[in-house]
């Protein structure tokens, strides 16, 4: 269990990390604030004219969005490029078969807590304003239950640009570097209150904001999530077992499993060394203006589990500074807006020219000019302009109005917009039109073209989702410890399957568990930015069908046409898809599963594997009975040499029993019986059964095959006629 801080040691923490905070927002207030405003200007209604307000308060603001488009395009882009995370092993076969593993897990998490949705908001943050932001965390599967097994998910972050923050030490554009983390939350002050009540409101201080053009902001109180880089001491024993084999225990291990030491011992594991090293844990901590409303321990992982993401990244004057697509081209936009609104204006008034009269020229009439709109008289009557002596000075208006007119510099300004707007924004409009008559190649070059705008932000969140692998093979060993436990796995095409880990295996006759276990092995991270299964297979399509139009040979041409139709769109196709395969498979282009490699055999009358296996007994069992036959002959000849032997023996004691008297006949007739009892016990075993075998068993039929030395049993029998000859002879029993 993690020691509990003091209260003096989290007033520490809290001062500190206070300081760093308003310290890190104020060098990043003016760029972060200028991510902010680029958002709020391609989203919010009206933003665009928030700069200009005062200068047309009372005149007409018109918006046309000729920036969201280009957007779209960037994040529409990234969607049909997905980024994949790959974890390639630095060393050993076993630990490389571990890597597809953890890479098909790493899938699987982030499927199940919809990453994609993380992925997306991050880089539209990033693409519109400069920054965005997304984050790991660890959930029970079962959030009733907290001794349910742990998963890792991966969380959106709404403003990053205004609520998360690192300390400005952390140089790196992953913020791997980082000593702190802070990330600004926002509660409604009465949820606030119904989960602290007994706390007073202290909201943290957020610098980046822009609320002056909004009408109505919640009323919320702001608390702030701190991860706190801290160094631990940490002993690491190795011990070596009979074999060779080594694996190291960390101090950690042996406090959680009292039975550990004992158990390697059993094993026959010895302590070979012992060494103290430096371990990066992540202490996080809940905190507001007051102070430390949480110590939340250390958690899972080595590197703070905040995943930045930028649109584009520089660092000038020791400052990071950001944007996003919207940046450079927001005077253009608000110029385009200006001249469509003063355009609006000027349409807006009356086009047609008016007459100037004098007040005494019109004041008799004025009714019939001011109708003349509705009713549409025939003709209009005015009083002439007389002279003091009465004479007529002039008949007729004095004057008349101009009607108005589009300056020529104002149509001009406007062309020259349209073309800054697309040259800022890498919409050229020849690229983007594409006539119909023009060759694919063509089509791809323009495509290539289009993209070059589109590199830099694709790459940057690459680099994201890349420190994201990172994190979360650093938060594995920590979270997936439970014994032989069944997790899910997704393959790169989507497809699901599972696997169990932490499953004792045998290595060289040693239980090993690391073949399936985080922490025992090394792995390097790699993110590619690769088209999605479609545009893939559409892409392959085409690229198939340039290739069908330069072959000649009809067997080519044949697995090209096979490899289209298994590579065809559409649910319906599923037939014809598998098919294909199978062709493809018989003709050896493709490498065939288990299951068609059995049919393959089969339908070329290949024995299956069992068969081959049944043979391979049969064969093994011949070997054996041969072996056992050669034994046999063996045992024939000993027993033929052993007779003979006998033979000799019975005549010499014939020749010498005629010197014997009774007595010592009869003792020899005794030892006689003797030796004949012990050749019955003999007689077995040279016919290669087993004595305790019951009667009637078959015999070995090779004893007996024509043309081969007399079996042991007949050569035996001899001696036992022989043994009781000589009884008779000497006037005993019968033996």
């Amino acid at each position: 269990m993690p020691r509990k801080l003091s209260e003096e040691k989290l007033n520490r923490i809290h001062e500190e990390s206070m300081t760093l905070l308003n310290s890190a927002q104020s060098a990043y207030w003016q760029e972060r604030l200028q991510c902010l405003q680029d958002r709020r200007f391609l989203v919010v209604d009206g933003a665009m004219w928030e700069d200009l307000a005062t200068q047309f308060e009372n005149k007409p603001r018109f918006t046309v969005n000729k920036l969201m488009a280009a957007v779209d395009r960037i994040l529409a882009e990234m969607k049909r490029n997905p980024v994949s995370v790959k974890f390639v092993a630095k060393d050993g076969e076993d630990a490389n078969d571990f890597a597809q593993i953890a890479s098909s897990l790493f899938r699987a998490d982030e499927q199940d807590s919809f990453a994609s949705e993380a992925y997306e908001n991050a880089a539209a943050d990033a693409v519109i304003g400069g920054f965005g932001a997304f984050r790991l965390v660890t959930e029970y599967e079962n959030e009733f239950d907290e001794d349910s097994p742990q998963r890792i998910r991966f969380e959106n972050i709404p403003d990053a640009d205004s609520s998360v923050f690192f300390d400005l030490s952390a140089k790196r554009k992953d913020k791997s570097d980082a000593k702190h983390c802070w990330v600004i939350l926002s509660m409604p002050r009465a949820e606030w209150e119904a989960e602290y009540p007994d706390r007073d409101v202290s909201s943290v201080q957020q610098r980046v904001h822009q609320w002056e053009f909004d009408w109505f902001t919640p009323e919320v109180v702001r608390i702030v999530e701190h991860y706190r880089v801290e160094t631990i001491k940490d002993t690491v024993q190795t011990w070596v077992h009979v074999s060779g084999a080594e694996e190291y225990y960390h101090e950690e291990d042996f406090e959680n499993d009292d039975q550990l030491l004992k158990t390697l011992k059993a094993e026959g594991w010895k302590k070979k060394s012992e060494r103290t090293t430096k371990t990066r844990a992540i202490h996080k901590f809940l905190e507001d203006g007051l102070g430390i409303i949480e110590d939340l321990g250390i958690i899972a992982g080595k590197y703070i589990p905040i995943v930045p993401m930028y649109g584009k990244r520089f660092f000038i004057d020791n400052v990071e500074r950001c944007q996003g697509a919207v940046r450079l081209a927001k005077d253009v936009q608000r110029l385009l807006n200006m001249e469509l609104s003063k355009l609006a204006d000027i349409a807006g008034s009356n086009s047609n020219s008016k007459p100037i009269f004098a007040p005494e020229q019109i004041e008799k009439w004025k009714g019939m000019w001011e109708n003349d709109g509705v009713v549409n008289y025939p003709y209009l009557v005015a009083e002439p302009l007389r002279n003091i002596d009465g004479t007529i000075a002039q008949v007729g208006p004095i004057g008349m109005t101009q009607a108005p007119a589009i300056p020529e510099a104002l149509s001009a300004i406007y062309a020259q917009t349209q073309n800054d707007i697309k040259d800022v924004m890498g919409m050229d409009a020849e690229a983007v039109t594409v006539q119909s008559n023009v060759s694919g190649e063509a089509v791809k070059l323009i495509i290539d073209q289009l993209n070059l705008f589109t590199l830099g932000y694709m790459q940057n969140r690459a680099d994201a989702i890349r420190h994201a692998g990172v994190i979360w093979m650093s938060m594995a060993p920590n979270v997936y410890v439970e014994a032989e436990r069944k997790m899910k796995m997704v393959s790169p095409d989507g497809a699901s399957s599972s696997t169990t880990i932490n499953k004792p295996t045998l290595k060289d006759g040693v239980a090993s568990d690391t073949a399936l276990t985080f922490g025992k092995q090394q792995f390097d991270v790699v993110a590619t930015t690769e088209p999605a299964m479609v545009s893939k297979k559409a892409e392959l399509t085409r690229s198939l069908m340039g290739l069908l139009q330069y072959t000649k040979d009809p067997q080519v041409s044949s697995v090209i046409q096979l490899e289209i139709l298994k590579n065809a769109e559409g649910s319906e196709l599923s037939g014809i898809q598998k098919w294909a395969r199978s062709q493809l498979v018989q003709r050896g282009v493709e490498q065939p599963t288990p299951a068609e490699q059995q049919q393959l055999q089969a339908a070329q009358g290949q024995p299956k594997p069992q068969d081959v296996a049944l043979a391979a007994y049969a064969k093994r069992q011949e070997a054996e009975a041969a072996l056992a036959g050669a034994q046999i002959e063996k045992t024939k000849s000993e027993v033929q040499k052993n007779n003979a032997t006998v033979a000799q023996i019975i005549g010499e004691i014939q020749n010498t029993s005629k010197m014997l008297d009774s007595k010592s006949r009869e003792q020899l007739v005794a030892e006689i019986q003797q030796l004949h009892s012990m050749m019955m016990d003999v007689l077995p075993m040279a016919q290669g059964q087993d004595p305790n075998a019951p009667q009637g068993a078959p015999q070995d039929p090779r004893a007996q095959a024509p043309g081969q030395a007399p079996a042991p049993n007949a050569a035996s029998a001899d001696a036992g006629g022989m043994l009781s000859q000589i009884g008779k002879g000497l006037g005993g029993p019968h033996v």
